[in-house]
């Protein structure tokens, strides 16, 4: 139980540190943020993006990374918000096709020419840390996702999800951690189980004092008492 708890600390805690994280987003605002002409979509447009020749740059709003099989199921890899980059992987490798971002929210974004983005950064050094911990930060996301379907019960994948989340995306306030509240099919999505069992979850996680629902977020009340819930929901 021990080593299971200070497991969870330590994915959900120091692989997302917020802190260095949001220095990241802060410098590629103020370096990348007037380079092109802010361009404006609505809530669930899909942001065209020409892969390998620009880099999108997030300026406000929220999107989300979708990828699909060849039969067109779809899977929700990760979210990405004000200061995030999307395609920076893609100016270094061939893009595969089967990626599309979609706004969660009205959005604004500039694209950065990719010759514009990788001169600058051989220009400023310091702005491959930065680089690196982008691209970082989406694998760690993507293997955490990947090790709590294969290791967690429902119960415990989708404390997982609310976990990593709060880590990610919370902000604090009166000692609770409070996150934009995606729908019931993208949190299914996220943690690879069903709509109906995340429904089912979160009522039984609301009934124990451990959540709440308030408009579009949701509340955690207690960390402790979810950490217990993906400590029970890891397969042995």
């Amino acid at each position: 139980m021990n080593l299971l708890n200070l497991g969870v600390r330590s994915i959900y805690n120091q692989k997302f540190n917020r802190e260095e994280y949001d220095i990241t987003r802060k410098t590629f605002l103020e370096v990348f943020g007037s380079v092109s002409e802010i361009q404006y979509y609505k809530r669930g447009a899909i942001v065209n993006i020409a892969f390998g020749d620009e880099i999108m740059l997030i300026t406000g709003g929220r999107v989300k990374v979708m990828t699909y099989s060849e039969n067109g199921n779809s899977r929700l890899l990760y979210m990405l918000s004000s200061g995030d980059l999307f395609g920076e992987i893609d100016s270094y490798v061939e893009h595969s096709p089967d990626i599309d971002v979609i706004c969660l929210t009205d959005t604004q974004v500039v694209m950065i020419p990719t010759q514009l983005f990788k001169a600058t950064i051989a220009a400023q050094h310091e702005l491959y840390n930065h680089l690196i911990l982008s691209i970082i930060r989406k694998y760690q996301i993507i293997r955490s996702q990947l090790s709590d379907t294969v290791f967690r019960d429902s119960r415990g994948k989708i404390a997982a999800l609310l976990l990593r989340l709060c880590s990610q995306e919370g902000v604090k306030r009166n000692n609770f951690c409070e996150f934009y509240h995606l729908k019931h099919h993208e949190m299914a999505s996220l943690a690879g189980c069903s709509r109906v069992t995340v429904t089912r979850v979160l009522h039984e996680f609301m009934d124990q004092g451990i959540l709440g629902i308030e408009k579009n977020k949701i509340v955690i009340f207690s960390e402790t008492l979810l950490r217990q819930q993906f400590i029970q929901g890891t397969r042995t």
